[in-house]
């Protein structure tokens, strides 16, 4: 079911051709990615537009972070003797962020070419985890956990970063923040009232609230992605079920997923396409599609049962959880569809309007 709360015109006629092209009918071919060798298993977080992974692997009590590409494969990112790390998300520049373990304290890094730069908590608290990063090494996340918790940005200052305070409903409310992009908009949610609310966390000092503009008696909101042209994804639970949504300032709201299931978006690439989960089920959301279940769009003897998508670039590669030969692991699914030529962009822009091409981070 799908629900729009408001609908009007949202890319020039070129634009949507384009967008129907590169999402009607699409195809993936399917890799597996797996884990670190001494690993158990691991989760697989966030990609660039240059095809570069990361993620965090998890075995002996320990976590290790580690990055990802086709030439190289998986290698750890090495944390210089901390505990244990995490690798939570990665820009166009292969600046990646996460989180070390220092004496049982949690704290944040930036990691570059094996250089290694900590980002500390706010002011007056003790844990830190960035969550996502932009392309100009702002990143966001969270100060402490649980109901202290508060939303921080870091500046791309260096060597060590001290966080501080995103905007939030009062003191006493906690928040946090999952992504950010180039325009230094962040998401994420801020409780008010005891309830967590899909929060857009503004460049200005100031939240611009979602969880109001959700249908029915929500109880539980976040926002897990914003794109470069401002749209933004999450999920919500109300009385009928769990649902993604899908927002920006001119398609308004819209509500995705069948009633009396559990579906969520975490990603959005600035081509429209939001990727999550119906369940156990991976899917893939176009304006132009609708809802579809990423396993119908890969060969159905691969082997693959793809039961989550945590993140898209602007490429359309997929990354996410699934089973494979039923042992479950990582993957990307690459489209296997041909991207139009300049040429073709060219004559369908023609007459229309000028195609301004922007890239997305997370």
């Amino acid at each position: 079911m799908q629900t729009s709360l408001r609908i009007r015109p949202l890319l020039p006629l070129a634009l949507l051709t384009l967008a129907a092209i590169s999402s009607a009918d699409q195809q993936y071919e399917v890799i597996s990615i797996g884990t670190l060798p001494g690993s158990d298993y691991s989760l697989i977080n966030g990609i660039n537009n240059n095809g570069k992974i990361v993620g965090t692997a998890y075995g002996n009590s320990s976590t290790r972070g580690w990055s990802w590409t086709e030439n190289f494969g998986m290698q750890q990112i090495y944390g210089f003797g901390y505990d244990s790390t995490t690798a939570s998300d990665i820009n166009d520049l292969d600046v990646a962020t996460g989180t070390f373990t220092d004496n049982g304290i949690t704290k944040g890094y930036r990691h570059w070419q094996g250089a290694w730069w900590h980002l500390s908590p706010i002011p007056g608290q003790s844990e830190a985890a960035p969550n996502g990063i932009n392309n100009l090494n702002q990143t966001v996340g969270v100060s402490d956990f649980g109901i202290d918790s508060q939303a921080t940005g870091w500046l791309p200052i260096l060597p060590d970063t001290p966080g501080f305070a995103l905007p939030s409903y009062g003191p006493q409310e906690a928040s946090s923040a999952r992504a950010i992009n180039d325009q230094g908009v962040s998401v994420g949610r801020a409780r008010l009232g005891g309830t967590h609310r899909a929060t857009i966390f503004q460049n200005n000092n100031t939240i611009f609230d979602l969880h109001g503009l959700l249908p029915g008696s929500v109880t539980f909101s976040q926002a897990t992605d914003i794109n470069e042209s401002g749209w933004v994804v999450g999920e919500y639970t109300n009385e009928t079920g769990g649902y993604g949504f899908v927002y920006n300032l001119e398609l308004g709201m819209v509500s995705v997923g069948p009633a009396g299931e559990q579906n969520g978006f975490r990603a959005v690439n600035e081509n429209g396409i939001a990727v999550g989960s119906n369940s156990l089920t991976a899917v893939v959301w176009h304006s132009s599609t609708g809802l579809q279940d990423l396993n119908s769009l890969i060969d159905p003897n691969s082997g693959w049962d793809l039961r989550s998508a945590r993140d898209i670039n602007d490429n359309g590669w997929i990354i996410g959880q699934g089973l494979y030969n039923g042992n479950i692991t990582t993957y990307l699914a690459r489209p296997t569809d041909a991207v139009p030529e300049p040429a073709s962009m060219t004559i369908l822009a023609l007459g229309i309007g000028t195609l301004i091409a922007r890239r997305r981070r997370k």
